[in-house]
């Protein structure tokens, strides 16, 4: 997933920088324990594609960092196909029904398109498609003393 490789991406961009700097304070949460990350094989698929070996490295280290991996099965699919009748794309689709079946309250993501759709699924959605700044702001809101 881009959210991922965000942190390599041209902070040139303001919106590249302001995402790659949450991504890392999301890491960095992730490291002190505080959130757990969970993999799938639907993760790794999509990373084994990109052509950029060190983006591949740089993901999997992130990975690496996960509580768990979920295993695409029959039951993620079909929910996959029920997000895609709401206009959430293949892999996306697949992303949300695996986290979903893993119990994640949030999916980060970059992708405007994802999180534009993502609001569109009615019937209970379980995970909430968010990107890394909105994710690091509903994080810190819950932190706060």
């Amino acid at each position: 997933m881009a959210f991922l490789k965000r942190p390599l991406d041209d902070s040139s961009e303001m919106r590249n920088r302001l995402e790659s700097e949450a991504v890392i304070e999301i890491i960095e949460v992730i490291e002190s324990h505080s959130v757990e990350l969970l993999n799938s094989n639907v993760l790794e698929y999509e990373i084994s594609k990109c052509g950029d070996p060190f983006r591949v490295e740089f993901s999997l280290q992130i990975l690496s960092l996960a509580s768990e991996k979920i295993t695409l099965q029959n039951h993620m699919i079909a929910r996959a196909m029920k997000f895609e009748s709401f206009g959430v794309e293949g892999v996306d689709a697949l992303h949300l029904a695996a986290a979903e079946a893993g119990g994640a309250d949030y999916l980060c993501t970059c992708d405007d398109k994802f999180l534009k759709r993502s609001k569109n699924i009615r019937g209970g959605v379980t995970t909430k498609v968010i990107s890394p700044i909105s994710f690091v702001e509903v994080y810190d809101g819950n932190t706060d003393s």
